[in-house]
């Protein structure tokens, strides 16, 4: 069973559905009806994958990427920003190229399991 993990507390999980920015990998390795393990800080859980789409970050809006990544609405932001916040969770050891504004992500939506 895949683990998805977040290593902070997102406003996002609380809600029954959700998306998260993944890797382009995940494009062939995740299906929707998968079930997939959810873990934060706080708790583990279940939910399904409900799709995986392939997107460039430059064609997401700021504000997409402001709710999946919990800045607030106030915050002044650029998709440059959000690609120095991606490549800031990307370890170095992995050896990955950084990401562009034109890398193509996963953006995979999840459905809590109740």
């Amino acid at each position: 069973m895949t683990t998805i993990t977040f290593r902070h507390r997102y406003h996002k999980l609380l809600k029954r559905r959700f998306t998260t920015i993944r890797g382009k990998s995940w494009l062939k390795q995740r299906r929707p009806g998968e079930r997939v393990e959810v873990v934060t800080p706080d708790e583990v859980f279940m939910a399904d994958v409900v799709s995986v789409e392939p997107r460039r970050i430059a064609s997401l809006t700021v504000e997409f990427l402001k709710a999946d990544a919990d800045y607030p609405a106030s915050w002044s932001a650029t998709g440059r920003i959000f690609v120095d916040l991606l490549n800031s969770f990307i370890p170095k050891h992995w050896g990955r190229p950084p990401l562009t504004v034109d890398s193509e992500m996963a953006i995979v939506t999840l459905e809590r399991v109740q």
